[in-house]
């Protein structure tokens, strides 16, 4: 009897597009789909292991920088027109996402 192969399949990606369209998995959540933050979270100065970055955009937002080949930092909250400042021990910068 053959293998049923769901991942990459045409099945697992209508089975996405049904949970997404029936609320079941909602866009709206940042933690489970946090990708690249938006352009209004600028990124400053930067250095071999630290990054300056900037809340540009018109609501506090939750950030983290993650490292490639490190740990990930933590998720911190950056109000309106203010920056902090990641630094890391290990690895490099790979991006900035946007946290739960």
């Amino acid at each position: 009897m053959p293998s049923i192969r769901i991942a990459g399949s045409y099945f697992a990606a209508a089975a996405m597009v049904a949970l997404t369209a029936g609320g079941a998995l909602s866009l709206g959540s940042r933690t489970a789909f946090a990708g690249t933050a938006p352009a209004c979270i600028v990124r400053g100065a930067r250095g071999p292991n630290y990054i300056q970055i900037i809340n540009k955009c018109s609501r506090p937002e939750r950030v983290v920088v993650r490292i490639k080949f490190g740990p990930d930092t933590d998720c911190i909250t950056i109000p309106v027109g203010r920056y902090h400042w990641f630094r890391w021990h290990l690895g490099g910068y790979r991006k900035t996402a946007i946290c739960g």
